[in-house]
């Protein structure tokens, strides 16, 4: 009897650990393609419109001035507030994100980290599970329109 009550609770258990984990996941990829919205659009994070009117204002060196960091504070309260309230037996823990743009290629890739602490209150179902989840997300803007015309030029050259 003992055996079976503690495979029961050990399935429960196991259900939470793979609902905290695609949770998990699809806050990286979710922040990670925010991320590239942000950079390819003026984007608004809580709502996900494009605001258009600052999209049509942009000129050829707009990339120039795209401020990705000050959008990525407001991103990770997000994804913060968004893992909080939806992982049932984690905690959130450290969420990092670092960014590259490749200028040859005119692409914008994203790499995220989400690490959260897996709490398991019995200590035998602990050794079953991993007590810290890293998952990882990836996001790539490639920008076709001015890669068309920078091919172009060098071709005329």
């Amino acid at each position: 009897m003992p055996i079976i009550i503690f495979m029961i609770i050990s399935l429960i258990y196991l259900g939470f650990y793979l609902h905290d984990k695609a949770v998990t996941k699809f806050a990286a990829n979710y922040m990670a393609v925010k991320i590239c919205q942000i950079y390819a659009n003026e984007l608004e994070i809580s709502t996900s419109q494009i605001n258009y009117d600052k999209l049509l204002d942009r000129n050829i060196l707009s990339d120039l001035n795209v401020d990705i960091d000050a959008g990525l504070q407001e991103v990770y309260d997000h994804i913060s507030h968004m893992l909080s309230m939806r992982l049932i037996i984690s905690d959130p823990g450290n969420v990092t994100c670092d960014y590259a743009y490749n200028q040859l290629l005119q692409c914008f890739e994203v790499n995220t980290v989400i690490e959260i602490d897996v709490g398991i209150a019995f200590r035998n179902l602990k050794n079953l599970f991993n007590s810290k989840l890293k998952e990882r997300g990836h996001a790539k803007f490639i920008d076709a329109i001015k890669f068309i015309h920078i091919s172009d030029a060098v071709k005329n050259e």
